[in-house]
């Protein structure tokens, strides 16, 4: 983004209304997925080593080091640009103004980047006179949502599915080195 455009999207007042509260989340939310992405930089790096051969070896060890100099250097510019640091510094005002931040603790983690686009794409739409994104959003009828696991339990049957809340949660486990993580999707 051009200086220019960082500027005119970056609030410098002291109230961010909700669609710059929604940017500003979104922004570090992609910032969190970028950093979560690094910390498998080490062992990205160590994993040719487990290769047999020693040209295939070092030539995916010369491209992992690549790829984490160029993603370390994309995450350092976007931490000291001036969209983030607006961002942190409107952060550290409100903070001093209202020092209590336990309301922080109910606003979800995720979901900001998609929330920033559908609003973008509302107003791209409302602008050209179209039809508007509430009237174009999908609804998925239990029995459609019921077909589309059942589809997906039996193209996948080796991967377990657990449903909770009267199917309004689909939780997925991934097993590796002993550890289980659960991928959740909830519906609204």
């Amino acid at each position: 983004m051009a200086a220019a455009e960082v500027s005119q999207t970056v609030p410098t007042s002291a109230d961010y209304d909700e669609a710059q509260c929604i940017a500003a989340l979104a922004q570090l939310e992609r910032m969190k997925h970028q950093l979560d992405d690094l910390r498998l930089t080490l062992p990205r790096i160590v994993e040719p080593f487990h290769l047999p051969s020693k040209p295939p070896m070092f030539h995916a060890f010369k491209d992992n080091l690549i790829k984490a100099q160029r993603d370390m250097k994309t995450f350092r510019s976007q931490w000291h640009g001036q969209e983030t640091q607006s961002i942190l510094e409107h952060a550290r005002k409100s903070a001093t103004v209202n020092p209590d931040l336990s309301a922080g603790v109910q606003v979800q983690q995720y979901g900001w980047i998609e929330k920033e686009e559908k609003e973008r794409e509302a107003a791209n739409i409302s602008r050209d006179g179209e039809e508007r994104a509430e009237d174009t959003s999908i609804r998925v009828t239990q029995e459609e949502r019921e077909r589309v696991v059942e589809q997906w339990r039996k193209t996948y049957p080796s991967i377990k599915m657990v449903e909770k809340n009267e199917g309004k949660q689909l939780l997925i486990p991934f097993v590796a080195d002993s550890t289980r993580i659960w991928l959740q999707h909830t519906r609204q």
